[in-house]
């Protein structure tokens, strides 16, 4: 997310405030975005570069121990987090498209260059390069192993 739109812009504003440990400014800003877009981008998350959350990331809810990597597109309304309690939160690997309304919950790793399609569950590991959708998802296609991961991703500072 270099420049990106407005809620992008506060959420990178927010970790830098929170890395700084100036978390008054942090939670301050993190607030102003869930007012002004619904969504909620908790300083804590890790989002890499380059990554695009759709129509200014409107309704999207990101658990604050999430990692979500560089490149990746989220679509409106996508909830990325735990499940009743447990420890481990999902983890979206670089590259990776995830259609509006998509929940990714629990202990999963979403491979890079992945696809969710709009609506699905996520509730168990999608591999690189599949495409996953349905209640609860399964895998609809298979992915090519022959892609190459782009080099050069930075996880937010």
């Amino acid at each position: 997310m270099t420049d990106g739109n407005a809620s992008e812009r506060l959420y990178r504003a927010s970790r830098r405030a929170h890395l700084r440990g100036n978390e008054h400014v942090a939670i301050a800003l993190c607030r102003l975005n869930r007012l002004l877009f619904s969504c909620d981008l908790p300083p804590e998350a890790s989002i890499g570069v380059d990554t695009h959350l759709g129509h200014n990331g409107l309704g999207i809810i990101i658990h604050p121990r999430a990692v979500i990597g560089c490149r990746c597109q989220l679509g409106a309304h996508v909830v990325i987090g735990g499940s009743g309690g447990a420890q481990r939160v999902p983890v979206v690997e670089d590259d990776v498209t995830i259609g509006v309304g998509a929940l990714i919950l629990g202990d999963v790793t979403i491979g890079a260059r992945a696809t969710i399609a709009a609506g699905a569950v996520v509730l168990k590991d999608v591999p690189a390069g599949c495409v996953a959708g349905g209640v609860p998802a399964h895998i609809m296609r298979l992915g090519e192993e022959s892609q190459q991961v782009t080099p050069g991703c930075e996880r937010a500072r």
